[in-house]
């Protein structure tokens, strides 16, 4: 049996698929959701961090090649990462108080 801990996460199958959507080329978390790990939130953390990492070299090549739409989309990208990784904190920790009511 699992201690306090180690047990297993059981992330929804709707947040799942939201994740999976968001993030198809993050191996690593798709990964961590299948063994229900809480490390799903911190490597969407990690993501989003790269997400929002636009340095002013690349806005200036963005806005005078008028790719508004691609900076757009990077944003609402890390936007929604975010939320994801919000989520994902708010199950671990309803899961986590359900369990010290277990035992």
């Amino acid at each position: 049996m699992f201690s306090f801990t180690e047990r297993k996460i059981e992330y929804p199958p709707d947040f799942i698929l939201a994740v999976k959507e968001a993030c198809p080329d993050a191996p690593e978390i798709h990964y961590y959701l299948e063994i229900g790990d809480r490390q799903v939130r911190f490597e969407l953390d990690r993501l989003y961090t790269q997400e929002i990492q636009v340095s002013p070299q690349q806005i200036i090549f963005y806005l005078e090649n008028e790719k508004y739409e691609e900076l757009k989309t990077r944003a609402e990208r890390a936007l929604r990462i975010s939320e994801l990784a919000n989520q994902a904190f708010s199950i671990v920790c309803e899961q986590e108080a359900q369990n010290s009511k277990v035992g």
